[in-house]
């Protein structure tokens, strides 16, 4: 690859980086680029290189939905084009900032942005650059439903977007009227254009768009009660958005769909869907929270540790005084020594406890930072699961539907057992952790624990039409503590129940080896790459994610597995490849 090439230049490289990230629309290999664009930039004297990487970094983490990540790399863009007086680069910048209010919601201050951007614009700036300013202004007052606003600027869109060689341009221009043409209800022109930009964004591969344009149409047709085409469109637009990791769309597309289910009656999609939506959308909002947390618990240290140089300092000066000041004669030499000598082990103590300190902070708050994003992230998704159920049960009582009535209640009893699982794996978690859990080892029958865990999950395993088998001797005695190797046992299989897809099979297999007991529970599930394997045993806070029907997985459940078996003086090892399913292997104390 010429990026490797150790006879390049560094302009060549930058040159080379800049390139591709440009012209990339996927946002993966996009992030990964606008990454070393950055890094190769450093030092460099063109600081165009650094303000490009962060605007495309920018663009990368917004369409994966990371909205903070986003916004922290358009607000650094704009912050080096300030400094280096760069006043077109500063306006680019802020037409991004505008995008992620309008995400957030927050039209007035997105239309702001813009109207800053288009006054920085006073010198010439090419056609180009003003037809993306005036795409995502006129979306933004779209989104504000200033529709007569949206399609003027639309209209300036298109007018500029004819000079630029860039075919989207115009396509995003024209889908942009296609949805305002649809709110004044002009249909049948809002579906030509709204076509004519698909088959543009089709050819260019822009997956972003195509999703977030069908959505938005869908929509549309929810509010005339055109609820089939409105639920084609949205379908295509949630699938594209799931293929792709899109976030924000997959947000959108659950609630217009749970909203579309509902009114054609389909009870149970609508609270399916909802769900998703409730999942999504505070996985979007915690990102946000849990940053302003880490922000103020930071500020608060740092005024901390300036507190104690403060100290030190005041200290070092009164020390220096009296030693000048009592300076004099062989013996108040050799006092004065006496004092350096002294001051200087006392410094050398004094630092070596701060820094101590200053680890075992940095290792605490790493692992709140850990525990406080898994607690929002995989605790509110099934509560807020709820806030929907009420009008769910409203809306089945109204129509006397005692078969739906019971389909929620069902759907409530799955959600209730797993949010109770989670709390259990909380409490004993932050026990363990504490050093309180009890660990009371004792002779137990492998085979009954093996039909007690096949027990508990029977009802999941039948729900997903999953074989759940167990081949264990009867003759297998542990030597270990019941209820932590429950806990380890129930975390094990309902992660392999919850990855593996309808028809799939999960056994639990055991067997002697040496002085322990092998127990193998594998899976004919999705698996996990390489790189999720080295790090699945390892407190994360973003490592949570969905299984093969919407659960939550993979997050609290493991690290509390891998902490019990240690604590049972166990071990376990996986292996695993994507697409042909996971195998566990556990070995424990016989």
């Amino acid at each position: 690859m010429v990026l490797n090439s150790d006879t390049l230049s560094d302009e060549s490289r930058l040159s080379t980086l800049r390139t591709i990230v440009d012209n990339t629309t996927d946002a993966d290999e996009q992030l990964k680029y606008a990454k070393l664009l950055i890094e190769n930039s450093e030092g460099q004297e063109d600081y165009s290189y650094k303000v490009n990487g962060y605007l495309r970094l920018g663009g990368a983490n917004k369409q994966k939905g990371n909205l903070t990540e986003a916004l922290q790399a358009y607000l650094t863009a704009a912050q080096i084009s300030s400094n280096n007086q760069d006043y077109i680069s500063e306006a680019d910048a802020y037409t991004n900032v505008a995008t992620i209010y309008t995400s957030n919601e927050d039209y007035a201050k997105s239309l702001q942005y813009y109207r800053d951007a288009l006054e920085l614009y006073t010198t010439k700036v090419d056609s180009q650059r003003l037809a993306i300013v005036y795409i995502n202004y006129a979306y933004a007052a779209y989104k504000a439903q200033l529709y007569d606003s949206s399609l003027s600027l639309s209209e300036k869109a298109v007018y500029f977007s004819q000079f630029s060689s860039y075919k989207l341009i115009e396509a995003y221009a024209q889908s942009n009227m296609a949805l305002a043409l649809a709110k004044k209800g002009f249909f049948t022109l809002s579906e030509e254009k709204l076509e004519k930009s698909l088959e543009v964004m089709a050819a260019n591969d822009d997956q972003y768009a195509i999703a977030d344009c069908l959505i938005e149409i869908g929509g549309v047709y929810i509010e005339q009660n055109n609820l089939q085409t409105a639920i084609e469109k949205l379908t295509q637009g949630y699938t594209i958005a799931l293929e792709h990791g899109l976030k924000q769309q997959i947000q959108n597309g659950a609630k217009f769909l749970a909203q579309a289910y509902k009114q054609q009656g389909d009870i149970e999609k609508a609270f399916s869907y909802q769900s998703k939506y409730y999942t999504y959308r505070d996985s979007l909002i915690n990102a946000e929270q849990i940053r302003k947390l880490a922000d103020l618990r930071t500020s608060y240290e740092v005024g901390q540790k300036q507190a104690e140089v403060d100290l030190l300092t005041a200290e070092k000066r009164t020390q220096q005084i009296i030693i000048f000041s009592t300076a004099g004669g062989a013996l108040l030499v050799a006092i004065l020594l006496g004092l350096v000598y002294k001051n200087y082990q006392d410094k050398n103590r004094i630092n070596k406890v701060l820094e101590e300190q200053k680890q075992q902070l940095e290792e605490l708050n790493k692992t709140k930072d850990k525990f406080f994003s898994i607690v929002s992230h995989d605790l509110r998704g099934p509560v807020s699961a709820f806030a929907g159920v009420s009008h769910l049960i409203k809306y089945a009582v109204k129509d006397n539907n005692h078969e739906e009535l019971l389909e929620i209640a069902e759907h409530v009893t799955i959600t209730v057992g797993h949010l109770s699982g989670l709390l259990d794996n909380l409490l004993r978690w932050a026990m363990q952790q504490q050093g309180r859990f009890p660990h009371v080892p004792e002779k137990l029958n492998l085979n009954e624990l093996g039909e007690e865990i096949k027990g508990i999950f029977a009802t999941t395993a039948e729900g997903k039409k999953i074989d759940l088998e167990t081949d264990i001797s009867d003759q297998i005695q542990l030597w270990a503590d019941k209820n932590t190797t429950m806990t380890i046992f129930r975390n094990l299989v309902n992660n392999a129940l919850k990855f593996t897809h309808q028809g799939g099979k999960v056994s639990i297999k055991a067997r002697p080896v040496g002085e322990m007991a092998e127990i193998v529970i594998s899976d004919t599930g999705v698996g996990m790459s390489p790189e999720k394997v080295k790090t699945l045993f390892k407190l994360q806070a973003k490592r949570s994610e969905f299984g093969t029907d919407g659960e939550k997985g993979l997050g609290l459940g493991l690290q509390l597995a891998y902490e019990f078996i240690e604590m049972n003086n166990g071990s376990i090892s996986v292996k695993s490849q994507e697409g042909e399913g996971t195998e566990f292997v556990v070995r424990l104390p016989l």
